[in-house]
């Protein structure tokens, strides 16, 4: 019996069209929707190329659908324009996948890359991110005693003194 293989001609590349008009996989939407965002360079793979979504054919990069009962619908990974303001783009991005899944979406900032030559940086949200880990607005606070921020030599740390590896308390 001999045989046959077939040929070596499957896509598994991204970039590709979704498929016939009216049938865009909802990995496809996200990606539509975080390449508009200004200031995102790309999707990214992530740290070991893991941030995909399969589909018959082919994989969506960079976004990684989770099943219906996840906490999270997604995660999003991308790489950012240098000069664009990570936190706020970081921000939109989430925005945007959210918009189309309708569920809360995870963003991993993976990479910053240069703006194509000739092309001026991005331009920096008109509102300014405020709301990171539900701080309030104003200057970032100094060291807080008690804690691994605070620089006073021999300050107590919270769970006892900082020892370094000789076992002297610092």
């Amino acid at each position: 019996m001999t045989r046959t293989s077939r040929p070596a001609t499957a896509p598994t590349v991204t970039g590709r069209p979704a498929g016939p008009v009216g049938t865009a996989e909802p990995a496809d939407l996200v990606a539509a929707a975080v390449r508009a965002v200004p200031g995102v360079a790309d999707l990214h793979p992530g740290p070991f190329g893991e941030a995909a979504t399969y589909l018959p054919g082919r994989r969506v990069v960079g976004v990684r659908l989770r099943p219906d009962g996840a906490e999270v619908a997604a995660e999003v990974h991308v790489a950012l324009l240098t000069g664009a303001p990570v936190l706020d783009t970081a921000d939109l991005v989430r925005r945007a996948a959210e918009q189309v899944l309708g569920r809360p979406v995870l963003v991993a900032v993976e990479d910053l890359l240069p703006a194509p030559a000739g092309e001026p940086p991005s331009e920096p949200p008109s509102e300014p991110h405020t709301a990171v880990l539900g701080a309030a607005p104003g200057p970032i606070p100094g060291p807080i005693p008690g804690t691994l921020s605070d620089p006073t030599p021999g300050a107590p740390v919270a769970g006892g003194p900082f020892v370094d590896m000789d076992g002297e308390p610092r």
